[in-house]
């Protein structure tokens, strides 16, 4: 198992930087950082170590010891640093020999009246110390606070309070520790620093879902499936030391197979996992503390869940209420349990795994039948409210419950679960369902069909793609067995949407294409609106592969179908397909009324995944039209549609151009948040062209504010083989390649590469579609820097075409397509057209709140009204200087501000203020 490298915890590292920002104004911070056993805080503090050098900071680290008693051990790291600094007088030198644990008689060291040596030993060192980072900021971290000697937490106690009344010192003092009972005394230390102004507090959570998957990649598990992280994530709590030890015992125990490529688990593999002894000792000493008569209701109780009622729980035990309830409270006296409204709650899952795990897997089995078997009793009348909790207990039971028993509730709870969204509850027991019919269980080969198609449709919508790829092809070999052709239609959509939604799945599009179109002849008259679908999906497929005559062509003879059948949910989807298709062709205002009147039809028939996808693509056309406040909230809306599904697909998609009109409007913050979230999302769904618009976006906005490295980090992971694609794709390539010597030219550096070598490559692969407008810009742009207007005239003709049809802002990597129109009449000195396109452009640029373009188009417009007048600077080229540079102020977009600063210079008689 590989040794992971640092995962995740951005927000506790951005909380770390805000202590650096105050240490480095001499501005003291105590930091205390508190996380159980495995947390990672020891990794945590590397990074701290790590990130201090790099602030150009000093940095100390000590540890305290279970098995040492020797005092002051932490503060040893600090003894090179004296040493060096010469910050000892004779005095103070006696003291080093109480640190390296050489005590002096106390006879030896200075006196003074009624001084008592420990005292004197703290003062020194600490005004050694506050010398010291006088001199130098400081940090000094102290690791496992809770195993400190009392001489140790004496010493941090003195010098934290310190620090407290100093105040105006850069040192940032940090002491890491497991949570412990106030009573003690470190408790009692934290209970008297909390409160200190000076003092902050850090309590690290576990990772989250992603965080998870990708601990679990860097352990080796290439592609785990949402399942595994799921399972792992809820066995674990997102603790990084459990993970790997729950990742050690799925490997010992056999319960991870491949599924579709990807490394999947057996149902109920990880309740028993076998967490570091260090913590479950400390945890069972806490349950021992508890009355003999809590232990077996809490064990069965952790059986339940992590929340239970007690009017189940009694059902389960042979106490009566009385002696229950008493049972109950003294679980709440000792802090196993909460209660919360009319359910109690175990006070941490460790807990409840503690109690969980004190049953042999043999008796937790039994117990799960027994729920399940109450279950179906208590709620006869109304199974199906119920049902996702008697499939969960008895797919816990294992092999003691009967196959035709399991299949039975597991169908039923997977259609539950499916009509409620919860796809990864679907996906697990149309899981377990199969499973069934393996261990005996009988179904018609029809039904079983039809099962492993519902599996393929959960997985996907859990954004499982490789174990729905899986099933999605089992399906389609029986229903082709079957000689099913309406269900093997339905599959091959999903396999054909697949093949062009999910890069990292290496599918052939133009396979699944072929077989689409077979299929379609095959269904002839007899389904319209099926062959109405499958229309749809073969216009979708084109456009992907950047087809436009057929998706236009099949996503209307899908609309007139739909209309013929007066069905308006293949309507809906005939008319997205057909927008997709016009704004392929760059017909933005088409493209906009098709997604308005599908929105219109999918509301009609309350289909919310159908409804989701035109205000999905509507925040695309808006951008492209210049309509940035109204593709903001469109965006919004169309992400808490998605999420109402939890189609995370869908939600990275709408976070994208949140991150491209961010942009856009200078909005630089919000920006790089919404990146973020995309980016998460990237993570759960695999959805990549998401995660393209946003890392362009992302470059754009670091490259207008002169941060060049990370600039170039945002576009290098766009081509990182295995991040976004297997391998990347040329038409990729080559916009990456030309945003880089773009960047360069910000940075006023040569370029250095033919521009006219790459300008050639770039038009052999664009077209007028979408994806093409920013980098047709950036050509353009790149013309103009090396004065090359050969090679700006091909682009402008296309991005002319794009204007005409509505496009003025680039999505991704925004232009204002007036402004680069300008600069390319500009390079050939066409000065009239130039001016009029500078003017549109800047018309725009204040309507629309594109506040980052509006500045470069007064910077090109002046640059023009100079050079046409040959010398002679008119007062309105200067206003257009001025007017730049605040904008470029306003925005932190410093380079461009030296730019016009470069300008004025070479203009007589300007001021420089």
């Amino acid at each position: 198992m590989n040794m992971p490298n640092f995962i995740g915890r951005e927000s506790d590292l951005s909380h770390i930087d805000e202590q650096f920002f105050h240490v480095v104004t001499s501005q003291a911070r105590v930091l205390l950082i508190e996380g159980i056993a495995g947390m990672g805080k020891s990794r945590l503090a590397e990074q701290i170590e790590a990130r201090s050098e790099r602030n150009g900071m000093r940095v100390a680290t000590g540890r305290c010891y279970e098995d040492v008693t020797q005092p002051y051990t932490p503060f040893r790291s600090l003894l090179t640093y004296f040493e060096e600094e010469e910050l000892l007088d004779h005095h103070g030198h006696s003291y080093l020999h109480v640190l390296t644990g050489h005590r002096l008689p106390s006879s030896n060291i200075p006196s003074a009246p009624d001084a008592n040596p420990d005292m004197l030993l703290f003062m020194n060192l600490t005004q050694a110390i506050l010398t010291l980072a006088a001199r130098a900021p400081l940090v000094f971290i102290v690791e496992d606070l809770h195993w400190a000697d009392p001489s140790t937490l004496d010493l941090f106690d003195y010098l934290a309070f310190a620090l407290a009344e100093q105040g105006s010192v850069p040192l940032l003092l940090i002491g890491t520790y497991r949570p412990v009972q106030p009573a003690t005394r470190l408790g009692n230390l934290l209970a008297r620093l909390h409160p200190e102004p000076l003092v902050r507090s850090l309590i690290l959570p576990g990772l989250n879902d992603v965080e998870t998957r990708d601990l679990l990649r860097a352990l080796g598990v290439r592609r785990p499936t949402q399942q595994l992280v799921r399972a792992v994530h809820e066995a674990t709590q997102g603790v990084p030391l459990f993970v790997e030890e729950a990742l050690r015992y799925l490997v010992r125990q056999g319960a991870l197979y491949g599924q579709g490529g990807a490394l999947s688990i057996r149902t109920g593999s990880l309740p028993s996992i076998e967490l570091p002894s260090d913590l479950t000792n400390a945890i069972s000493d806490r349950l021992r503390a508890l009355p003999l008569s809590c232990q077996l209701p809490l064990t069965l109780a952790a059986l339940l869940g992590e929340t239970f009622q007690t009017e189940i729980l009694q059902m389960m035990v042979t106490q009566g209420p009385e002696e229950l309830a008493a049972a109950i409270e003294d679980g709440i006296e000792h802090g196993v349990l909460l209660r919360e409204d009319t359910q109690l709650r175990f006070a941490h899952p460790l807990l409840r795994h503690a109690f969980y795990n004190r049953l042999v897997p043999l008796g937790r089995q039994r117990y799960h039948l027994q729920i399940a078997r109450t279950f179906e009793t208590l709620y006869a009348d109304n199974l199906e409210l119920h049902i996702l909790d008697i499939a969960y207990h008895v797919v816990m039971a294992g092999p003691l419950a009967p196959p035709e028993t399991v299949l039975s509730l597991t169908r039923l709870a997977a259609d539950k679960a499916f009509g409620i969204f919860a796809w990864h509850e679907a996906a697990r027991y149309y899981e377990a369902a199969l499973k069934a019919l393996e261990s005996g269980a009988a179904l018609s080969a029809q039904e079983r069909v039809n099962l492993l198609y519902q599996a393929g449709v959960s997985h996907h919508r859990n954004q499982d793609v490789e174990p729905a790829k899986f099933r999605f092809e089992q399906a389609a070999q029986d229903y082709r067995v079957l000689g099913d052709i309406s269900g093997l239609a339905n599959t091959l959509t999903w396999l054909t949407m697949m093949s062009y939604m999910h890069n990292s799945l290496s599918m052939d599009v133009m396979i699944y294409l072929q077989q689409l179109h077979e299929v379609f002849e095959a269904l002839g008259d007899s389904e319209p609106a099926l062959s109405g679908l499958v229309m749809v999906v073969i216009s979708q497929a084109y456009r992907a592969e950047r087809q436009g005559d057929g998706a236009d062509e099949y996503a209307q003879r899908a609309l007139d179908i739909g209309r013929q059948a007066n069905n308006d949910f293949v309507c809906s989807a005939a008319l997205n397909a057909l927008g997709l298709a016009h704004l392929g062709r760059l017909h933005v205002e088409s493209a906009i009324q098709s997604w308005q009147e599908s929105a219109t039809r999918a509301r009609s028939v309350d289909d919310p995944f159908q409804y989701s996808l035109p205000l999905l693509n509507l925040p695309l056309a808006l951008n492209l039209k210049g309509m940035l406040e109204e593709a903001y909230t469109q965006a919004l809306d169309a992400g808490e549609a998605a999420r109402l599904i939890q189609d995370w697909s869908g939600y990275s998609k709408a976070l994208s151009h949140l991150v491209s009109v961010s942009v856009a409007k200078g909005d630089y913050v919000a920006a790089e948040e919404h990146h973020k979230q995309t980016m998460t999302m990237f993570e759960r769904s695999r959805y990549t062209p998401a995660s393209f618009r946003s890392l362009q976006a992302l470059s754009c906005a670091l490259a207008l504010r002169g941060l060049w490295d990370e600039a170039n980090e945002a576009l290098d992971m766009i081509i990182e083989p295995g991040h976004l694609f297997p391998e990347p794709p040329q038409f990729e390539t080559m916009i990456v390649s030309t945003f880089k010597q773009l960047i360069r030219t910000y940075q006023a550096e040569r370029i250095h590469v033919n521009v006219a070598t790459l300008a050639n490559e770039l038009m052999a692969v664009v077209q007028y579609d979408t994806y093409s407008i920013a980098p047709l810009c950036a050509i353009i742009e790149l013309g103009a820097e090396s004065y090359n207007p050969a090679i700006t005239e091909q682009a402008a003709d296309m991005l002319a075409v794009a204007m005409e049809r509505g496009v003025v802002l680039s999505s991704g990597w925004p232009f204002l397509v007036p402004r680069v129109l300008g600069l390319a009449r500009l390079v050939h000195q066409e000065w009239e057209q130039a001016e009029e396109l500078f003017q549109q452009a800047l018309s725009i640029g204040l309507r629309i709140g594109a506040r980052p373009e509006l500045a470069r188009t007064y910077y090109d417009f002046a640059k023009l009204l100079i050079l046409k007048k040959e010398g002679i600077v008119e007062r309105r080229a200067v206003e257009y200087l001025d007017s730049a540079t605040q904008i470029f102020h306003e925005l932190s977009m410093l380079p461009q501000a030296r730019a016009v600063y470069r300008l004025k210079q070479n203009i007589p008689g300007v001021s420089l203020n």
